[in-house]
């Protein structure tokens, strides 16, 4: 971590308490964002996150899959962070 972090210093200068551990792949999905306003940029990225997470419900065996998903409590949580339900989407269309 502190080889990263000192690589990541030498690109943009001081970076004391703040530390982007998100791989670089990232920025090909929130490059986009960068250019909007926060509040437009935040809400695309939930929206478009619901979506993917939905179309990869969709896509799994029965009817009530969503509703299941739906189900736990951590879904809620994730319906204001915005993280979670981008890696769910991801693994349930990959499975799908």
């Amino acid at each position: 971590m502190r080889v990263y972090h000192a690589f990541q210093q030498s690109i943009v200068g001081d970076l004391t308490g703040y530390l982007y551990a998100y791989p670089p792949v990232l920025l090909i999905l929130t490059a986009p964002l960068a250019v909007m306003p926060y509040l437009a940029g935040l809400v695309t990225w939930l929206v478009t996150g619901w979506l993917c997470f939905w179309r990869a419900c969709a896509c799994a065996p029965g009817r009530d899959s969503f509703l299941l998903a739906l189900a736990a409590p951590a879904v809620f949580i994730n319906a204001y962070a915005g993280k979670r339900h981008w890696t769910a989407a991801f693994f349930g269309g990959g499975l799908c």
